[in-house]
């Protein structure tokens, strides 16, 4: 995949209103952050491995750190990782756990 054809990424990132999520609040309902994620990538033609790219460059740094450390390799993982993380009351210390457990497996 050429650099150029990532340069457009933002501006059409920009048409789907997707924000960099510092921290989610009232502005930035994670749900409604996801649905727009996954609209953007339905109509996205790139490979797996630039979308996670793309998907990850989204991430607060907390959910960067969390979910990178599961080594996702399609945004379908990474969207479900980013919900565990975000919409069940698991604490990031828990994921980490849960990370160092599969790991030992």
């Amino acid at each position: 995949m050429s650099e150029r054809k990532l340069t457009n990424i933002p501006s059409v990132l920009e048409q789907y209103l997707i924000t960099r999520p510092k921290v989610f609040n009232q502005d930035c309902d994670p749900d409604i952050w996801v649905k727009k994620v996954e609209a953007f990538f339905a109509k996205c033609p790139l490979g797996d491995g630039e979308r996670v790219e793309i998907f990850m460059s989204l991430l607060d740094d907390e959910n960067a750190v969390i979910i990178g450390a599961w080594h996702p390799s399609t945004v379908s993982e990474c969207i479900r990782l980013f919900k565990e993380v975000n919409f069940k009351s698991v604490e990031p210390s828990e994921m980490v756990s849960m990370l160092h457990r599969r790991k030992q497996r």
